[in-house]
This record gives structure tokens, C-alpha cells and sequence, in this order.
């Protein structure tokens, strides 16, 4: 449940940083669009007009924008909301407190953040259109454009949107990583063409453990007759559920730490349906019944926690069994199979031959020869009722099906992330080559007077772009202090990944900077072009 608070967390941290850099972006329009107007605000100035008059209309105009754009990112999420419903996992996997829709609160929501951004992003701009030097901007020659204040204030802009950018970016980079480490985590077993089928024998038909045990062996023979099924077996302890008992070794206190373990009774060839592997000792057999002697296999977690000297085989362990004591001798060590969180650790687990000890249920594990297992499931069913015409069987499901559930949310959040980021890389991008666009228009005059003076269209190239370059860099530089803070909080959400992943904090700045200079390319080439006796015109 934390993972998920901290998840919901960071999506709406992330939401609130593509509104800010769009928001970022509307500003240097305004900042721009103010400039130009700058001797209109000063005729209107000479004319009577006070400054908070023409700041009202100003503000005016910028909430008319935020509005429409509130407008516009309404409708697009209308038709957009059958896409996010769609790419949701199932409801099984991905519970949802509330339905997903645009009710009342939702567009009262946006028309208050519609207009809000308005007034926020509209103040600056529209305080410094309307105290324009009116003698200045009314001389005949007084040439449009920004002066430093401007410039200064575009420039800060930029530099805040290229950080926040890049903490999205970064942030997404490490969700990414995790969730492909997630999906290559080393099960233990293969999961394709893997069926699980869950059965529980009824209590009044099997009353005690031999007639159990004596049904299941039935069962399971019946079952391996099913045409493309490879091979069958079962557990009681699987990926619908686990079971978890005290744990204890004869002639040793009480092990230190979580002394309980996970508890599977399974039948014999478990771990080669699976595909898992006995790493020391053996495997059970149809020997180990009621009658044999009491043995057990332990996963190698367990082995390595509480055996140190790396010698289990032989020793004797001690399961505290609904009220009573299991003394189990170990006679091998699995692989560390997982089959729940994929992310989680894996726990000790303790296994135990089935004809000893028959649970209540059981889920049937069937790996089909080829092709999807489902195919196989009517099949099934008939071969189990052959048994027992009244044994209520679950619903079958594949393992796949299972893992791809376990992963569902943090597919979910990587996703959302990845786009919010993409979004954010693209808006950022368009600011740069907006701001270096104007940039190039506002100063064409200044240009013209450089090539007219000998400057080469590459001298003017390379000022154009390491103006915008320079921009970047401080972008990245604040991006990455900012970003080594925040990204501490994603550490519940990543797995097999650091919060400050060095391979990431290298590589998304590299790709910002690098959309960055496209940015800046394109407007200085387009300065390179300029015709100097046009410039020297040019107001």
C-alpha cells in the first residue's frame, strides 16, 4: 500500500511539473507578445491609461488563454479517457476506489487551475508591458523589442523548465530500468506453459489424511492422461496462495530473526514440471508416503540464512503444524522459486511430500506441450470430475497471466511516467526553439551589423547556439542537484536499481542537452541566412 501512496505521489508531482513547464512556455509567449506591444502600452499610457488598467487587461487576456486551454485539455481527455481506462490493468490486479470519468468536480478542477495559471504566468509579463519608458518607446526611431529585464526573465524561465524536464526525465529513466530488471528477475522455474487449476477435496468424502492422499494420487494420474499435457503436479502452497508455519531445527534454539517459513505439501515431480533444479540432495518419489519416514526440501534462502556451514542434508527440522510438531528430515535444496512479488525477496520455504502430509486443496499444475495452456482446461475439468463428479474446481489461470498481474502496476506507473516525461521533453524543447526563435527576430539588426563587420556565418552560428547551449547547461546543472533529492522518494518503486543509478544521471542529461542543441541549430541557421543590408533595416 505505501508503494502505491508513493506511486500516486510522484504521478501527480509529475502531473503538477508538465503543467509548469507548459504553463513555463505560455509565459514566454506572454513576455514576447508583450515586448512587441510594448509602444502600444506606451501610446495608450500617454493617452490616460493607468498601469493597473493595463494590467487588468493584460491578466484579461492571459486567463481568456488559460481558459481555452483549459477548454481544448478538456475535450482531448474525453477522448483520450478510453485509451487510459484501456491501457489499466485488469481489475483483479489493479483495484480502483472510484470510477473513472469527467464529472463536475473534475471540470470545476480545471477551470480553477485553468484560470489560476492564467493569472500566475500572466502577473510578470503583463507588470513589465505595462511600465514601458514612454518617452523611449514614443521617439520615432524607438525599435520593438525586449530589453535586458526581458531577456533575463526568458532566460530564467527556460533554465527552470530544462530542470524540471530533466527530473522527470531521470525519474522515468529509473522506473524504466527497474521495471525491465523487474521483468527479467530470475524466477527459478520457467512460467511458459504453465496451468494452475485450484481443487479441494470435500471433508465428508475424505476424512482423514490416507483417503486425502489416496484421492490426490487418483487425481493426479487421471490428469496426466490429458492429451498435450507434458507434465502434472501439485501444491498446496502456490501462486493463489501461500501458507506459512513456526520453523525451528531440532538441537538448535529458536533461529534468530522471522521464524516462520513457507509452507508447500507437493507431489512428486514438482520441481520438473517447473523446470526448477535439486541443488544438493534429491527429489521426492512415490517412496515418500504415509509410511516412509518424514522428509523435507528447503530452498536455498532458506539454506543460506539458517545454515552458515553450508551442510543441511541430514539435520532435522521442526514445523509447528495446526497445534502440533512436523519433525522433517532434510533431504535436498531447491532453487528459490518466486511466484508472488516479483520485487520482494524471496522467502524460506519448506517442502514436504504430499502422501505425508495431504492439505485440504491443492492447485494442479499442468505445463502444456505447445501453444497456449487454456486450450487445455475443458479437458481438464473432464478428467478431474471422472474423479469426482462434484469436486468444485477454480477457474484456471497461466502463470504468465499471474506474473503479468504481479507487474501491473509498476507497468502502470512506468508508462504514465514515461509519457509525462516524453511530454515534458518535447514542451521543454519547443520552449528553447521558441525563445532562440524570438531571440534571432530581436536581434536580426544586431546580426546584420556583425556580418556586415566580417563575422562569418559560422561565428554567427556558434553565438546563436552557445547562447542557448549555455541555457541548457544551467538547466541540466540545477536538474541534477534538484533531481538527486527527489528521486530518493521513488526508492520503495524501483528494484534492482539505485535512486541516483549513475548510468541514468549520465545519459538523460546527455539526451536533454542533445535535444537541447537541435533546439538551438535550427534558429541560428536560419541567422546564418540573414541578409545583411535587410538587417540594417530591420525595426
Amino acid at each position: 500500500m505505501g508503494g502505491t501512496r508513493t506511486a500516486l505521489f510522484v504521478l501527480m508531482g509529475a502531473v503538477g511539473c508538465v503543467l509548469l513547464i507548459a504553463c513555463t512556455n505560455v509565459a514566454n509567449l506572454l513576455l514576447a507578445r508583450a515586448a512587441s506591444r510594448r509602444r502600444e502600452m506606451a501610446i495608450r499610457l500617454a493617452l490616460g491609461a493607468g498601469r493597473g488598467r493595463l494590467m487588468r487587461q493584460l491578466l484579461t487576456e492571459s486567463v481568456v488563454l488559460g481558459l481555452a486551454g483549459g477548454a481544448v485539455g478538456l475535450l482531448l481527455a474525453a477522448w483520450g479517457l478510453d485509451l487510459l481506462i484501456g491501457i489499466l490493468p485488469a481489475k483483479e490486479a489493479f483495484q480502483l476506489p472510484v470510477e473513472i470519468r469527467i464529472d463536475r468536480t473534475v471540470m470545476l478542477f480545471t477551470l480553477v487551475i485553468s484560470a489560476l495559471t492564467g493569472v500566475v504566468f500572466g502577473l510578470v509579463p503583463a507588470w513589465q508591458a505595462s511600465r514601458p519608458d514612454v518617452n523611449e518607446w514614443l521617439k520615432e526611431g524607438g525599435r520593438a523589442g525586449s530589453n535586458a529585464g526581458h531577456q533575463r526573465t526568458r532566460s530564467v524561465l527556460i533554465i527552470a523548465e530544462i530542470a524540471v524536464a530533466l527530473v522527470l526525465l531521470i525519474g522515468a529513466g529509473l522506473l524504466i530500468q527497474s521495471f525491465v530488471r523487474l521483468r527479467h528477475v530470475d524466477l527459478g522455474y520457467d512460467p511458459d506453459g504453465l496451468l494452475i487449476m485450484w481443487v479441494s477435496a470435500s471433508p465428508v468424502r475424505y476424512p482423514n489424511d490416507e483417503a486425502k492422499a489416496r484421492f490426490y494420487k487418483r487425481l493426479l494420474e487421471q490428469v496426466s492422461q490429458v492429451p498435450d499435457a507434458d507434465g502434472v503436479t501439485s501444491s498446496s502452497s502456490t501462486w493463489f496462495g501461500f501458507l506459512n508455519f513456526q520453523f525451528n531445527i531440532e538441537g538448535d534454539p529458536l533461529p534468530t530473526g522471522d521464524a516462520n517459513v513457507r509452507y508447500s505439501a507437493i507431489a512428486p515431480d514438482y520441481f520438473n514440471v517447473l523446470k526448477a533444479q535439486i541443488r544438493t540432495g534429491r527429489d521426492f518419489n512415490d517412496r515418500d508416503d504415509s509410511r516412509a519416514p518424514g522428509v523435507a526440501i528447503i530452498n536455498e534462502t532458506l539454506a543460506r540464512r539458517y545454515f552458515p556451514d553450508g551442510q543441511p542434508l541430514g539435520r532435522k527440522i521442526v514445523l509447528g503444524y495446526l497445534g502440533s510438531r512436523l519433525v522433517r528430515e532434510i533431504v535436498g535444496v531447491s532453487t528459490d522459486i518466486k511466484q508472488e512479488e516479483l520485487g520482494s525477496p524471496t522467502k524460506p520455504e519448506v517442502y514436504v511430500p504430499f502422501q505425508q502430509v495431504p492439505w485440504f486443496g491443492t492447485a494442479l499444475v499442468i505445463r502444456a506441450s505447445s501453444g497456449d495452456p487454456m486450450r487445455l482446461k475443458k479437458d481438464l475439468q473432464q478428467a478431474i470430475w471422472e474423479v469426482d463428479k462434484d469436486l468444485p474446481v477454480s477457474g484456471a489461470e497461466t502463470v504468465e497471466h499471474h506474473l503479468s498481474d504481479l507487474v501491473a502496476e509498476p507497468r502502470l506507473y512506468t508508462l504514465l511516467l514515461g509519457v509525462f516525461a516524453g511530454v515534458a521533453l518535447i514542451l521543454a524543447s519547443v520552449g528553447i526553439y521558441g525563445v532562440m526563435s524570438y531571440s534571432v527576430t530581436e536581434r536580426t539588426h544586431e546580426i546584420g551589423i556583425r556580418m556586415a563587420l566580417g563575422a562569418k556565418q559560422r561565428d554567427v552560428l556558434s553565438f546563436v547556439v552557445r547562447q542557448g547551449v549555455m541555457l541548457a547547461l544551467v538547466g541540466v546543472a540545477i536538474g541534477l542537484a534538484v533531481a538527486v533529492a527527489l528521486t530518493r522518494v521513488m526508492s520503495s518503486l524501483l528494484y534492482g536499481v539505485t535512486a541516483t543509478d549513475p548510468m541514468t544521471f549520465l545519459l538523460v542529461p546527455l539526451l536533454l542537452a542533445t535535444v537541447a542543441l537541435l533546439a538551438c541549430y535550427v534558429p541560428a541557421r536560419r541567422a546564418t541566412k540573414v541578409d545583411p543590408m535587410i538587417a540594417l533595416r530591420y525595426e
